[in-house]
């Protein structure tokens, strides 16, 4: 289990994680994804940048 030390901490520790299942299911051959956002639409450009989408 990943232990973090802030709440920035903690968003960026879950925008990696969800940037690589993002990469792993692409890489699988998922036709797309949907990532529910609840108004954080920055932290989703954040996971497709790093998960090499956009």
């Amino acid at each position: 289990m990943l232990s973090v030390g802030s709440k920035e901490e903690a968003k960026e520790a879950g925008i990696d994680w969800a940037a690589n299942l993002v990469r792993e299911l692409v890489e699988a051959g998922a036709p797309g994804v949907h990532l529910y956002a609840f108004n954080q639409h920055e932290s989703v450009t954040q996971v497709l940048q790093r998960a090499g989408i956009r």
